[in-house]
């Protein structure tokens, strides 16, 4: 999955999608492979989960964690951190942009557009079937325009984290594959990936792209 490797990658999606927890992976993962990688958390409507929640993570496993100034607060205020300036002037570090969950949260990446677009930054739309606000394909892809509109970036790649917690199993994720197909067809955008829980992989091996992902972002009746 080569447009996982890009040094700039944005990840967009509504609230529950399963965005943040796989941004968190993402950089687990690619730090894993020895790159020098930074989480930027842009949610600066701060939402109840979020990158900065992990920051202690992050720092012990050696990934650079931005976050807006109140972070982790019960300070609502939009302020960003000017180090997301410095990290974007670094084209060796692989940075993970971690945006707002809907259309208002993703403004706060307009700001950083022009620094990222002419990076031809890989855009991930994470989408779950099993969410009740994209719980058709047509309605996944009015939310994919709104926070491209919002953001000003457009997606380049789908990735399919539908989840229904604890309680997600292999047909979970096999009976989203069809909603999966018809959305990158609605939305002309190649599928990156099926994000799976680790141990439902091994009963997934006969569907292409998997990858799977640890569970960091949990509910408190999942914990």
């Amino acid at each position: 999955m080569k447009e996982l490797e890009n040094k700039r990658v944005i990840v967009l999606g509504h609230y529950g999608s399963g965005k943040t927890n796989f941004a968190v992976n993402l950089a687990l993962q690619r730090r894993a492979a020895g790159c020098e990688v930074a989480l930027c958390d842009l949610d600066i409507v701060n939402p109840y989960f979020r990158s900065a929640d992990f920051a202690g993570k992050m720092e012990e496993m050696g990934i650079e964690m931005v976050s807006p100034s109140f972070a982790g607060t019960n300070v609502d205020v939009p302020a960003l951190t000017g180090r997301l300036d410095g990290l974007l002037a670094n084209p060796d570090r692989q940075i993970i942009v971690d945006v707002g969950g809907d259309d208002a949260g993703a403004i706060a990446v307009g700001r950083y557009a022009r620094k990222l677009l002419p990076e031809e930054p890989t855009v991930l739309y994470i989408v779950s079937a099993c969410r009740p606000i994209t719980d058709t394909p047509q309605a996944a892809l009015e939310i994919l325009r709104e926070i491209e509109y919002a953001s000003h970036v457009k997606a380049t790649h789908i990735v399919n984290c539908t989840n229904l917690g604890k309680e997600t199993t292999a047909q979970t994720i096999r009976g989203s594959l069809e909603y999966i197909d018809e959305l990158c067809e609605l939305s002309g955008l190649p599928l990156c990936c099926h994000a799976v829980r680790s141990d439902l992989a091994a009963e997934l091996t006969d569907i292409d792209r998997i990858l799977p992902v640890e569970i960091f972002v949990k509910v408190p009746w999942d914990l």
